[in-house]
């Protein structure tokens, strides 16, 4: 199926898809709840009033039926194309925790249910759902998938196996309820689709994603050194070119997130594009960021050498990662022994974090960081989602440092403290620092290592977060969650 005059093939890695305007209605992705569904009619007749949570026509020409945001282009809404896990199939979606779930589904699909094929996997389309027209589609939106939709078509039943249908029902368990089956439908029914099933802001979708991230424990924020040619390891142009060892110092893209999986096996996660390292094509090709889910091509064991340094042996092949060409090409997982370019120095072999909302007792509001991290924090949201989320690293004795979901960077109290937090450095430094209070109402407040000022939800949260005030109150206090 073609997306206007662009094919998924044409996709840039790790990119926004362009989009069409509107996209045509021949496609193989033609899909939906269907009118007669009761599960549509409950949660989306148009008479239901807004007070017994249905949609309003007005609210359904501007979202899709299940409540979320439509728009083309596609970048409008936050549509970015990711790999399905352990596949070279690009499924445009819409970013953030839409995105970790629906790559979730479509990995464990591939690897339980049956291999995922290339031409006949779909997400993001600008259009009406075809079962229902009067309403837009969940894929308008970027918040559905289709898997295998020629061995599965629109309208078709028990196209899959009993074996099948038991794995897939094994998915949706672990999901809760935030993703529904096309499977499930009454009437027309849609075996190759997969939608969110809840709102924005629903609690559930920020639950699900902690527990698909849950599985991989702490992480650590790392550099890699190449003893090959003693440079650090870069992200190459954030992330949309091989991994290569060619950097003479430490920004953003030379840093990752290492996880620990557990049994010694790990993931690396760049922060240059916050998707995880892979050793794509099972190892046949480099290194690359750009899975937005760990698999087995993204899993690596870490091997600690005796003289300090450390190695990574790929699971796709079971070939150790090299810096290919003493460094000058890029890494890539194809030797069967260490030596010199296998050998990798961990520097800022750091301290665990903890992935965490900040609700402020000035107004319980969550705070955000505002415009992706553009603009300063405020304390102004009412549910938790990427934006609202932050890593709070240890430094020891006492001191933290906030690392924004929404940008990856770390939180800092500009010019000093003298102006309005906001999450736009690379590295940690005195402004970037704080001091962890913990308060006897259960709360904790946060002293700036800037100006030796507690952080303030400003004017009772109606302005940005600042570091100015000389005790702690009601607009020092907030709540740590998921801490």
């Amino acid at each position: 199926m073609q997306l206007g005059t662009a094919t998924l093939g044409t996709a840039l890695l790790g990119g926004v898809l362009p989009m069409p305007t509107y996209a045509d209605s021949t496609g193989a992705g033609e899909d939906g709840a269907p009118a007669g569904d009761p599960r549509f009619k409950q949660k989306f007749d148009a008479s239901s009033s807004g007070a017994s949570g249905g949609m309003t026509t007005l609210a359904a020409a501007e979202t899709s039926y299940n409540g979320w945001p439509v728009g083309t282009p596609g970048s409008s809404i936050g549509i970015v194309s990711y790999y399905a896990p352990n596949t070279s199939i690009l499924i445009p979606v819409k970013s953030g925790d839409v995105a970790t779930v629906l790559m979730y589904v479509a990995g464990r699909f591939n690897s339980e249910v049956e291999a995922l094929r290339a031409g006949q996997v779909w997400g993001y389309d600008y259009r009406k759902n075809v079962n229902n027209p009067s309403v837009w589609s969940n894929h308008a939106s970027g918040t559905a998938i289709d898997l295998n939709s020629a061995l599965h078509p629109n309208g078709a039943k028990n196209t899959f196996s009993g074996a099948q249908v038991a794995a897939i029902r094994n998915i949706l368990a672990f999901c809760g309820g935030v993703v529904y089956w096309g499977g499930d439908y009454s009437g027309t029914t849609d075996e190759m689709h997969f939608e969110i099933d809840v709102a924005p802001g629903d609690p559930r979708l920020p639950a699900l994603v902690s527990r698909i991230r849950g599985d991989a424990g702490p992480s650590m924020v790392v550099s890699l050194r190449a003893r090959a040619d003693s440079m650090y390891v870069v992200a190459e142009n954030g992330g949309s070119a091989p991994l290569i060892a060619n950097r003479a110092a430490i920004g953003q893209w030379e840093q990752f997130d290492l996880i620990d999986l557990g049994g010694r096996s790990v993931a690396l996660c760049a922060h240059a594009n916050s998707s995880y390292v892979c050793a794509d094509n099972g190892g046949a090709t480099p290194l690359i960021a750009n899975r937005h889910a760990v698999g087995p091509w993204e899993t690596f064991t870490l091997v600690r050498n005796g003289d300090g340094t450390v190695s990574f042996r790929a699971q796709a092949n079971g070939k150790y990662v090299t810096a290919e060409n003493g460094g000058a090409s890029s890494l890539i997982a194809n030797r069967s022994a260490i030596g010199l370019w296998e050998s990798f120095d961990l520097v800022g072999d750091a301290r665990p974090s903890t992935v965490v909302s900040l609700r402020a007792r000035a107004d319980n509001m969550y705070v955000v960081a505002e415009n992706g991290g553009s603009a300063p924090l405020i304390a102004n949201r009412t549910a938790i989602e990427q934006w609202e989320q932050f890593d709070l690293i240890d430094l020891g004795g006492g001191s933290v440092a906030l690392r924004a979901h929404a940008n990856n960077s770390y939180i800092c109290a500009d010019n000093a403290g003298a102006t309005p937090l906001i999450a736009n450095r690379h590295a940690v430094g005195p402004w970037e620092t704080f001091t962890l209070v913990r308060n006897g109402d259960g709360t904790v407040s946060f002293r700036a290592h800037a100006n030796g000022k507690y952080v303030t939800a400003e004017n009772g949260g109606a302005s940005s977060l600042i570091a100015n005030r000389a005790a702690i109150g009601l607009w020092e206090s907030f709540d740590l969650v998921g801490a």
